[in-house]
């Protein structure tokens, strides 16, 4: 009992110091000496997290927790690896079962708050984040964490207050001040100056691209249209080296095998699933288009209707549908998977989007999935929930195109950073979403954002009439509502609609020439 007692303190004091081959060491000897220990498989499931072999992890720590149900540890770290593997609800199960446990556990309140803000329960996040930064002021990434968390609730003071006191803390730290440069109400000139000093000396590609979005953010609202785009280009550049591998040429395979395989004899043969799975009288409005396009202001607007709940950006649509392929691959989407999906049955494609979604336990009605990438999806999902409904959101080409360049994702979107990738992409979009117009027709409803926002008056209504919906006043007054807003529009969606960000591309002609030069195909 002695050896395994000091076993302990060592395992606990290399998890502490984060020393992974120390960890690795100390977890074959749990595993030879002790096996029904649950320390180390849970070790183990650390090293294969650490390792984003999340398959693997998530055994582990089911094992740990089968040697010790207690084990609120294993069951956070368990609920993580799940989110990566794609099983969200037994996630918030896991998380909402050791809410008790992990009282007074600030790390494991952190992580419990990533796992929720990840599966999007924003709402019940935030005070996970809350106590984290109580019981501990001073960490950087609990207060980063809060902040952002904040955001996404619409409590815009306290992600201010929150970054404010992260920097005073902490005035190098990279992603605080990429956070701060999307806020309101700041001393531009001031922080231009510090992060312009301190950057140079942030090391690796993706600390230097939070601080050249950051500066890039604030020479533009400076209108320092020159330096803006030169630090929009050093930014991109820093971000693509840390972005996922993408692929032009598979992409276009993807829509050529989408294109070929919902075609229009899929389109009549194909017969329409009776609603299934969904037992509250719940129906999907899917907002689809490109990101930074006005998905996030469309989801507001019908969300502050009465018989509208959002549910946010939900990434069952591409689960289910690689599942039921029975293909295996780290894409979500490729060609194979593509080429497969049109032998799905719609039935099955209902049931399972209803059935991993039903942790979310919003009510009936009309529930929005505004997931840009939905568009894939657009003829299978028109089959799958025949009274489900479908909006498409528009935007000039050169206008859309920069929104996105100017953006870091956080691993989504790798063609982003590349102009000449961004452009084929778009072109790959526009065919395919051509494509699903001549399928759905009039179940399409599609808006653009240009006529929205200059109008919100005259298009709102109409938007609300083709979707079978009342007017109602809250909608022309959805920047009012306190909603969760998980995006990087969080911010901007709380404004009245503007029209500043129209034409916006002008001011960049010269960094976006490439993607106008292949744009002209459209023409």
């Amino acid at each position: 009992m002695t050896s395994q007692n000091h076993l302990l303190d060592q395992t606990r004091q290399a998890l502490a110091q984060e020393n992974g081959p120390q960890l690795q060491q100390l977890c074959k000897q749990w595993l030879s000496r002790f096996p029904q220990a649950p320390d180390g498989h849970y070790v183990a499931g650390v090293l294969a997290g650490q390792a984003e072999k999340f398959a693997l992890a998530a055994k582990a720590f089911e094992r740990a927790l089968q040697l010790d149900q207690n084990r609120c540890d294993a069951a956070i770290q368990l609920a993580r690896c799940l989110v990566r593997t794609g099983d969200h609800a037994r996630a918030c199960q896991l998380v909402r079962l050791a809410a008790d446990d992990i009282r007074g556990k600030p790390w494991l309140q952190d992580l419990a708050g990533s796992v929720l803000t990840h599966i999007g329960c924003h709402a019940e996040a935030l005070p996970l984040y809350r106590a984290a930064v109580s019981a501990v002021p001073s960490h950087a990434e609990y207060l980063s964490n809060l902040s952002a968390c904040a955001l996404f609730n619409g409590e815009t003071f306290l992600a201010k207050e929150s970054l404010e006191a992260l920097l005073a803390l902490s005035p190098d730290h990279p992603r605080a001040w990429w956070q701060y440069s999307r806020l309101s109400g700041i001393d531009r000139q001031a922080a231009i100056k510090l992060v312009g000093d301190r950057l140079p000396r942030w090391q690796g590609p993706l600390n230097q691209a939070y601080g050249y979005y950051a500066l890039a953010k604030w020479y533009e609202d400076e209108q320092d249209w020159p330096r803006a785009a030169n630090t929009y280009q050093r930014a991109a550049e820093a971000a693509q080296a840390v972005a996922p591998p993408y692929s032009g040429a598979d992409e276009k395979l993807t829509v050529d095998a989408l294109i070929r395989g919902f075609d229009a004899d899929w389109w009549q043969k194909t017969p329409a699933a009776a609603p299934a799975g969904n037992t509250e009288g719940t129906e999907p409005l899917f907002i689809v288009g490109l990101p930074r396009t006005g998905s996030t202001l469309i989801d507001s607007i019908l969300s502050a209707h009465s018989s509208v709940t959002s549910a946010g950006e939900l990434q069952f649509v591409g689960l289910v549908t690689k599942q039921l392929t029975g293909l295996k691959a780290s894409q979500a989407l490729n060609p194979a998977i593509a080429a497969a999906s049109a032998g799905i049955d719609p039935v099955a494609v209902a049931q399972g989007y209803w059935q991993a979604s039903a942790y979310l336990g919003l009510p009936g009605g009309l529930r929005t999935d505004k997931l840009p990438g939905n568009f894939y999806y657009l003829g299978l999902l028109a089959k799958a929930f025949p009274h489900g409904r479908f909006v498409h959101v528009l935007r000039d080409p050169l206008d859309a195109c920069f929104a996105i360049y100017k953006q870091l994702f956080a691993g989504a979107y790798p063609f982003s950073y590349d102009l000449d990738a961004l452009a084929d992409y778009y072109l790959g979009y526009h065919r395919l979403m051509a494509h699903w117009r001549s399928l759905l027709g009039d179940r399409l409803v599609e808006v653009k954002y240009e006529d929205l926002v200059a109008d919100p008056h005259q298009q709102v209504p109409q938007l609300l009439q083709r979707l079978g919906l009342s007017m109602e006043p809250d909608c022309l007054a959805y920047y009012q509502q306190k909603q969760t807003v998980a995006t990087a529009s969080a911010a901007q969606v709380r404004e009245k609609p503007h029209t500043r960000s129209i034409g916006r591309w002008r001011h960049f002609e010269t960094l976006m020439a490439p993607v106008a030069e292949k744009l002209r195909a459209l023409e």
